[in-house]
């Protein structure tokens, strides 16, 4: 504290006001951790993935309003060797966790760096039609400024790349 005593007026409000706003975005990144739990709803039902929620954090290959919609990923493979694609670039991801993994099904977390908000990311091989449906969705009802869409593209890509 000797050092704190030294410092002039300014130096000592600049300094409780950066302890003050670590302290608060420690004690901000604590509650976030604490409400976004996993939602209940995930996984496959009849053939379909969990429907977005109103807000504007979640996209969907089965979504049908444009707000949510995003294209299925096609594959030529059989449907292992999708799935198995997809594994590896999901794997490749910085900050992403594989939750759940069944032949026709993957479920992984990512989180956001800072925050850690968390996304939660599905696959639905359609084996029959030959489509990877997609659902990403943040668990925070907040805007995601496209991360959820912008990930879905770069998850594409990388797959329609091979």
């Amino acid at each position: 504290m000797r050092g704190f005593a030294n410092l002039n007026r300014a130096g000592r409000f600049i300094a409780v006001v950066a302890v003050t706003a670590m302290v608060g975005l420690l004690a901000l990144r604590g509650v976030v951790t604490l409400v976004s739990k996993r939602p209940h709803n995930l996984g496959i039902h009849d053939g379909w993935l969990a429907p977005c929620p109103a807000q504007r954090n979640c996209v969907s290959t089965q979504a049908m309003d444009a707000t949510h919609r995003i294209e299925p990923i096609p594959f030529r493979t059989s449907g292992p060797k999708a799935h198995s694609r997809i594994l590896e670039i999901v794997s490749r991801l910085p900050r992403a966790q594989l939750i759940e993994e069944e032949a026709d099904y993957i479920h992984a977390e990512f989180r956001t760096w800072g925050l850690h908000h968390t996304d939660d990311v599905e696959f639905y091989f359609d084996v029959t039609d030959q489509l990877i449906h997609v659902r990403s969705a943040a668990r925070l009802p907040f805007y995601d400024f496209g991360v959820n869409r912008n990930r879905v593209e770069l998850i594409r890509s990388l797959y329609l790349a091979q």
